[in-house]
């Protein structure tokens, strides 16, 4: 008899240690690394994963603070889960987002020009009455948390250097403040103007 409970007891803690790992990893399972296309549809969001459209929310109020600055186009990479028996995707974070407004050509002055040619590579073009230079960077977009909703922070990298900033932008301007990667202090004001198709 004794035996026979301290089998009873050994199959509940199995069974109970099976159903909570199955919960467990379910959950973990559950929350996948994303990245997909930003639509807009009456004013509600939507993503488009692997060729498919789903209603997006936000999981909490940070994300939600993020996600109003999304436009039609933009690239969101991020994690998050499907809710709603699969029908909704819930988004937790953002890691980093490709702005369809910042594509194209800018114009710093009569003399350079900045070139997004998609969302991570951008061309810095000096031009002169003799010669064209070209710098070539990569790039990369994230939330800026510290700053206001209207603000993104910019990462520009080349061969032998990151430079850390924060990107400001409207419909047709565009603002890059650089900071100094040892003091943190403010480097280089950036004014950019989009050139007309």
């Amino acid at each position: 008899m004794k035996q026979q409970i301290n089998l009873n007891k050994q199959m509940l803690y199995f069974f109970l240690v099976s159903v909570f790992t199955l919960l467990l990893s379910g959950n973990l399972f559950a929350m996948q690394n994303v990245s997909g296309v930003i639509s807009l549809s009456a004013k509600k969001l939507f993503i488009t994963i692997n060729n498919k459209t789903y209603p997006l929310q936000a999981d909490n109020q940070e994300t939600f603070d993020q996600m109003r600055k999304f436009d039609n186009g933009d690239l969101v990479s991020g994690s998050g889960q499907f809710v709603a028996d699969g029908t909704r995707f819930s988004l937790v974070s953002i890691d980093f987002v490709g702005l369809n407004k910042l594509l194209g050509w800018w114009r710093i002055n009569s003399n350079f020009y900045m070139n997004f040619r998609d969302f991570a590579n951008v061309s810095y073009i000096s031009t002169s009455s003799t010669a064209t230079k070209t710098n070539d960077f990569k790039y990369a977009v994230a939330p800026d948390e510290e700053m206001s909703v209207k603000t993104w922070r910019l990462f520009l990298t080349d061969s032998s250097s990151v430079h850390i900033g924060t990107l400001f932008l409207k419909e047709n301007q565009a603002k890059i403040q650089l900071y100094d990667g040892e003091t943190g202090l403010p480097s280089q004001v950036i004014d950019l103007l989009k050139v007309k198709k």
